[in-house]
């Protein structure tokens, strides 16, 4: 993940985690909690792009250095 954008900018309250390829610098573990404990993130709906497709993001955990979405 390389950071957040909007999906559409008529509905601002719906975001996507980017990605982009090397050598693009990617989030770190703290990068992404103080985006999570922004209280204007918790009200929004965050989707992960898979494939031409965007799909919810419940959650996420650390685990083997590593961010899992869930």
């Amino acid at each position: 993940m390389t950071g957040v954008a909007p999906i559409d900018p008529d509905q601002p309250d719906r975001i996507v985690l980017t990605t982009a390829p090397a050598p693009a610098h990617a989030l770190k573990r703290w990068e992404l909690i103080m985006l999570t404990h922004d209280p204007a993130m918790r009200r929004r709906m965050v989707y992960a792009q898979q494939g031409d497709q965007t799909v919810p993001v419940f959650g996420f955990a650390f685990a083997d250095h590593a961010i899992v979405l869930h």
